[in-house]
C-alpha cells in the first residue's frame, strides 16, 4: 500500500489530517485540535510468535504516544 515509510506524505488521510484539524481550529476556538492519520498495515503471517508479536505490536502505539509526552513534557518545562 506504500506506507511502510517514515514520510510523513503517504500518511495523510484527507479528512483526519486536514479536514477535522482545521473545523476544529476555525469554528471551535480554545479547543484541543486532533486528527489521524491512515493506518500502515500489518501482516501477523510474519511474526515468529504470533500471540506475543501482536502483543509487541498493539503496544508500539500507544508506547510511542507516551514517549512523544514525556520528550514534550521535558521540552516544554526546560524551556526549549
Amino acid at each position: 500500500m506504500g506506507r511502510m515509510t517514515i514520510n510523513p506524505i503517504v500518511h495523510i488521510d484527507p479528512i483526519g489530517t486536514v479536514l477535522i484539524p482545521l473545523a476544529i481550529f476555525f469554528f471551535v476556538p480554545n479547543f484541543f485540535i486532533f486528527g489521524w492519520a491512515k493506518p500502515v498495515p500489518v501482516n501477523p503471517s510474519n511474526y515468529g510468535n504470533r500471540k506475543r508479536d501482536d502483543i509487541f505490536v498493539s503496544m508500539a502505539g500507544p508506547a510511542m504516544n507516551v514517549i512523544l509526552a514525556i520528550l514534550l513534557m521535558v521540552a516544554i518545562s526546560s524551556g526549549c
